[in-house]
């Protein structure tokens, strides 16, 4: 994908002590070559999610890992991604194991990636549709953490990276989402929202304002 620029007016600052770092769908079935959700460009991500995990982990940011699980009752996002989620592929299905040929072994398609798999002070929720927050405990655990300010990385920029940014500003979340920590199959969606969402959405800024907005903090 070739590098874009989204300008983002500061309309708000991070608060080290009120933030936290919202990480969507970083699972083998995404990130992975041979996934059924395949997106190629979230590769290209692992580093600038490394350096955000690092500095969060320094000012003890609490983070949370999305995983998305497809669900086994019929839903309206089976009925319009049956091609992925239902047989033969079994898009995202618990406890099926993939064979993934970037790496030359076989893993749970739903589980994090290695590369910033979660420490055990992290958080893990499971989510089975686009939006994070829906039907999930994602709210009240940063309600719990009295938390402010959210940062949004991960995939698919369109898809649930959009739809968790604006459930964040549904409840009242500042947002920021991070430019080149989210990624897409499509770079000219992938623009879009990003514009889209920098109009009246969410800041929408790159890793390095954003490590040293926290770092400033």
């Amino acid at each position: 994908m070739e590098k874009m620029t989204v300008f983002s007016q500061p309309c708000f600052s991070l608060d080290p002590s009120k933030t936290a770092l919202i990480i969507v769908d970083m699972q083998n079935e995404f990130v992975r070559e041979g996934g059924a959700l395949y997106v190629e460009d979230a590769k290209k991500t692992i580093e600038n999610h490394r350096r955000l995990i690092t500095v969060c982990r320094n000012k003890k940011i609490p983070i949370f890992y999305i995983k998305y699980i497809t669900p086994q009752a019929p839903t309206i996002w089976r009925r319009f991604a049956s091609k992925f989620t239902d047989p033969p592929l079994r898009g995202c299905w618990r406890g099926l194991k993939r064979y993934f040929p970037d790496i030359k072994k076989e893993l749970d398609a739903i589980d994090i990636v290695d590369e910033i798999y979660p420490n055990s002070e992290d958080y893990v929720i499971e989510k089975n549709w686009f939006d994070s927050f829906w039907a999930s405990p994602l709210e009240s655990y940063l309600r719990a953490h009295q938390i402010e300010y959210v940062i949004i990385t991960g995939v698919v920029t369109e898809v649930c990276v959009e739809a968790t940014a604006k459930g964040a500003y549904f409840r009242n979340f500042f947002t920021v989402v991070v430019s080149d920590a989210v990624s897409s199959t499509t770079p000219k969606y992938h623009q879009v929202v990003l514009e889209l969402l920098a109009l009246r959405w969410a800041r929408v800024i790159a890793t390095s304002a954003v490590v040293d907005e926290l770092n400033r903090g």
